[in-house]
């Protein structure tokens, strides 16, 4: 089939076991890079969906889950709607399987984007900064780059591509935290902390978003909340600031939809088929640790009342 008219021009790579197949149009490739050439901000969206494809019938039993990745793009003065430039069917799921499509589109003469948005899976994420962002360690080079412009280091190097997590994927994902998922854990108490990550993801600011990760683990290790001598204790203030950022925060219906999400056997089998190792570089985790430690210095012992937001365990994510 992929030696025939019309496909020859189609199908650019299959593989069997395990099965992949790259395939897109001539038209396909034109249409994008027109698309890049005349967009100051050309940006793409990359997802895959299971449910698509029945697993393949092996002598030696039935295949993994066989997804349909696309790549797509909004046309500029179109006010709904997406088309796909690019796809894949495969039953590897892996950073080299995604990377490996990628970069052979690039080949077939595909431009590099301005911006590229995925949901929250290691292996996106990390074929994304390989093949786009010039970062051939993957995530963790990217990261180090990003917080080397933040902390405004002499020595920073832009990545080439801004690689952005949906915030609907990156919600869904923290609704899965197995802290979260305790019985003894109310769905107000997940939801706050969803809402709370959502903050995060809409911050601005380097200072604000340090700020806002500082109140999360005030609320996450006080135990008590309200009054002491007078005065609110810091837990209360970072309540009240998180309920009052709330207001503009996410947008509801996102935030219930990440409420409501269960994972499918099918999209776990995507989310965490491998490259889940916490692969950050050293020196966020120090950042990060410093600002818990900050935290933990001005928690407070006391208080007027009980923190049903006390949740020790999100501490040691």
């Amino acid at each position: 089939m992929q030696n025939c008219d019309p496909w020859q021009m189609i199908i650019k790579n299959v593989g069997m076991q395990p099965f992949f197949i790259h395939y897109w149009t001539p038209d396909q490739l034109r249409v994008y890079n027109a698309f890049v050439k005349n967009e100051r901000a050309a940006k793409i969206s990359i997802d895959a969906t299971g449910n698509v494809v029945k697993k393949i019938d092996r002598p030696s039993g039935l295949s993994r889950y066989i997804f349909l990745y696309l790549i797509v793009i909004k046309l500029p003065n179109e006010s709904e709607g997406q088309i796909s430039v690019a796809q894949m069917l495969s039953e590897a799921h892996n950073t080299n399987a995604i990377a490996y499509w990628l970069l052979e589109w690039r080949r077939n003469g595909a431009l590099p984007p301005k911006e590229i948005v995925i949901d929250f899976s290691m292996a996106f994420i990390n074929a994304v900064c390989m093949s786009f962002a010039g970062c051939a360690e993957g995530s963790s080079t990217y990261i180090q780059r990003c917080m080397d412009v933040l902390i405004k280091s002499p020595e920073y190097k832009l990545p080439s591509c801004y690689v952005r997590v949906d915030v609907a994927h990156l919600l869904k994902f923290v609704t899965t935290w197995k802290s979260l998922n305790d019985i003894h854990v109310r769905r107000r108490v997940k939801e706050f902390y969803v809402r709370a990550i959502g903050q995060l993801v809409m911050a601005t600011d380097f200072k604000e978003f340090k700020f806002l990760i500082k109140n999360i683990f005030v609320v996450i290790l006080s135990e008590y909340e309200g009054v002491v001598n007078g005065i609110d204790n810091h837990c209360e203030k970072a309540k009240q600031l998180f309920l009052t950022q709330f207001a503009n925060g996410v947008e509801q219906s996102i935030v219930e939809s990440a409420m409501d999400y269960q994972p499918t056997e099918c999209s776990l089998e995507k989310e965490y088929s491998d490259d889940q190792e916490d692969d950050y570089p050293l020196e966020i985790k120090k950042w990060i640790n410093n600002i818990i430690i900050d935290a933990k210095n001005i928690v407070e012992i006391d208080g007027s009342r009980d923190n049903l937001m006390f949740l020790p365990a999100l501490d040691a994510l």
